[in-house]
């Protein structure tokens, strides 16, 4: 371990840094408590043969780490990625490319099993060592202990073997894509919760001022807010208030999740409609029946992807009961019982696939999805799910459909402001009519194995 705290050890270990070509990153911060962001005070940087810890408190960030951060054909390994880029972004206005984070691929392994994330669960699952981890919550501010400067080295030299091990048993078990996926949505989150979206200054204070003038009507805003008990529209129009305030003082960043605890659904948890009105320039993009072409995918079910390619099959009944039977939906079925044994013969892969995967579910085992994704059987609980097992897996796979949309559109120079999943909207920053038809097309292949028709989605 070097320790790197004057201007000739940095110049000294330049040449270290950029040979390598894979790299464990982490970092230590201080003088965070109520804010979004603290201070970094240490940057460690792990090689093969070697650890450096960047002392910020004594040096300037080194610029020769942010030629390696921004280098696609360098791997940078994290453990909760989010956090230490988010940091390297907001202070040192980093970029960050061809990343891997432990914490991901433990998240694709695991196939959404309620398994722990820490760092320490993680090096003890997969490479079964322990990490002392009392250091974590010491003071990172003040001087260092050589206690501290172990730690942070012991935490960046482990990310390279775990680095090692996972990516073996990504490839054993084919998920090196979904886990890339996961990583480039990362790099968006963190970069997101750096660079905030700040609506037009003027166009905040309008709304602001209007709702204080025509709703709130002379009481003070300080007051509105404290109030527990106001009538429903009232309240509505305090949260409204509250909410560009904060956008106002902090800006916008979208919330993405994953939940990995159940079929790796993936939402927004802080949509909204209002942002429209303080993003005037928002392209809306939307799409239709999803499931679909998702069950087409699964099930390779050609007949089924001949009759919804044609725009005049969603006008009839059969539309309705080709969802109804492929997303094993009883009440539509029963509505057009008559008709269901006829249409069977025409669907023979996706009976096929439901007898397949209900298989599975009673075996407890996991499926693997079109898109690579793994889910395992054990988080579908009969009893509590209303939607179905088919549903289950069909919301894992149009989730990865929004995951690599994002990812893409960002590639593409767009920022995405919001993504509704369940009613199919993203909204976007900077929309390019063209290059996003090109985005839904390359998307669409990437994730159902072929172009969805142009009559499921609308650009406007």
């Amino acid at each position: 371990m070097i320790l790197v705290d004057t201007v000739f050890k940095l110049e000294k270990v330049e040449k270290d840094i950029l040979n390598a070509e894979i790299l464990g990153v982490d970092i230590e911060t201080y003088d965070y408590r109520g804010k979004d962001f603290g201070k970094t005070r240490l940057v460690q940087i792990a090689v093969k043969d070697e650890v450096f810890v960047f002392d910020l408190m004594k040096i300037h960030f080194p610029p020769y780490l942010k030629q390696v951060f921004q280098d696609g054909k360098k791997v940078k390994i994290f453990h909760n990625g989010f956090y230490d880029m988010s940091y390297l972004i907001k202070e040192f206005d980093c970029k960050f490319e061809n990343t891997f984070c432990t914490m991901n691929a433990t998240k694709v392994l695991s196939c959404g099993l309620n398994v722990k994330y820490s760092l320490k669960s993680v090096a003890k699952t997969f490479l079964g060592e322990e990490i002392d981890k009392k250091e974590q919550t010491s003071d990172w501010g003040g001087e260092l202990t050589q206690s501290q400067i172990a730690y942070a080295s012991k935490d960046a030299s482990i990310l390279l073997k775990l680095y090692e091990t996972q990516t073996k048993y990504l490839k054993a078990k084919k998920l090196n894509k979904i886990a890339r996926l996961e990583n480039a949505m990362q790099r968006i989150d963190a970069y997101n919760f750096a660079k905030r979206f700040f609506p037009e200054k003027n166009l905040i204070e309008e709304k602001l001022s209007d709702i204080e003038k025509n709703v709130f009507a002379g009481i003070k805003p300080e007051e509105i807010e404290k109030a527990k008990k106001l009538p429903e529209t009232i309240n509505r129009e305090k949260e409204h208030y509250i909410f560009l305030k904060k956008i106002k003082e902090k800006g916008f960043y979208p919330e993405f999740r994953t939940n990995w605890k159940t079929n790796g659904f993936f939402f927004q948890k802080n949509y909204s409609e209002n942002l429209k009105e303080v993003f005037p320039d928002i392209t809306e993009v939307c799409f239709f029946h999803l499931q679909l072409p998702a069950i087409h995918a699964n099930a390779r079910d050609f007949k089924s992807a001949e009759l919804y390619s044609n725009r005049e099959f969603f006008k009839t009944r059969e539309f309705i009961l080709l969802k109804g039977i492929a997303l094993k939906d009883f009440d539509l079925i029963s509505e057009y019982l008559y008709l269901v044994n006829d249409f069977k013969k025409n669907i023979p892969g996706i009976i096929r696939w439901h007898k397949k995967m209900f298989g599975l579910l009673a075996e407890k085992k996991p499926v693997r999805l079109a898109s690579g994704k793994l889910i395992h059987t054990k988080n579908f609980n009969i009893e509590e799910d209303r939607e179905g097992f088919i549903s289950f897996l069909i919301k894992a796979h149009i989730s990865d459909f929004y995951k690599t949309f994002i990812v893409l559109a960002e590639k593409e120079g767009f920022r995405v402001l919001q993504a509704d999943t369940n009613r199919g909207k993203i909204h976007l920053l900077n929309g390019n009519r063209a290059k996003i038809e090109e985005i839904i097309s390359i998307t669409s292949q990437f994730t159902f194995g072929k172009p969805i028709p142009p009559h499921f989605y609308k650009i406007t």
